[in-house]
């Protein structure tokens, strides 16, 4: 925010403190919502200058929305891969990525791994299967690759997860 910006919001929020007491004029209800939009717009304005704009298609907005679907419907669960998600959308996986990250702000990995982390959690709160059963279930080539899957998404191994959850 500039200093110009700063200044008109302190006077913003200096105009609003002012009329606050003057809890006896007619109109008191009716002023203060004046002085708070004008406080709010100037908030919308800083805030719109800061951002750049996002330019958005129908297409673009269908690729994230059905994207999004295709996460929620477990899908994570066996394909983790951008290439696998573009492939289904007929996209490239450059033209995923990027229109992803332009939308959200995020890339297509992290919507993945959003997805994926609940299901492996599920699976490790079960005892019934092993950590190797697990790697298989979901698909991961090895119990290793899993297993540096984890500890990359969780901060540590399957075998701490599971112990944290016994309790003491």
């Amino acid at each position: 925010m500039s200093e110009t910006d700063a200044a008109l919001l302190q006077s913003d929020l200096q105009a609003i403190g002012n009329r606050l007491p003057e809890t006896g004029h007619s109109f008191y209800l009716e002023l203060i919502g004046s002085l708070s939009r004008t406080l709010m717009y100037d908030l919308f304005a800083f805030h719109k200058a800061s951002r750049k704009s996002v330019y958005s298609s129908d297409r673009s907005l269908y690729v994230v929305k059905e994207l999004m679907q295709m996460l929620e419907s477990g899908l994570s669960l066996h394909h983790r891969s951008v290439d696998f998600y573009a492939r289904s959308l007929h996209v490239t996986p450059k033209y995923l990525s990027d229109t992803v990250r332009r939308q959200t702000g995020h890339s297509v990995s992290y919507f993945i791994d959003r997805a994926t982390v609940p299901l492996i959690k599920q699976y490790l709160d079960n005892p019934q299967y092993s950590i190797a059963q697990i790697a298989e279930i979901m698909q991961f080539g090895s119990p290793a690759y899993f297993s540096r899957y984890v500890s990359q998404r969780l901060g540590m191994s399957p075998r701490q997860y599971r112990s944290s959850l016994t309790p003491l």
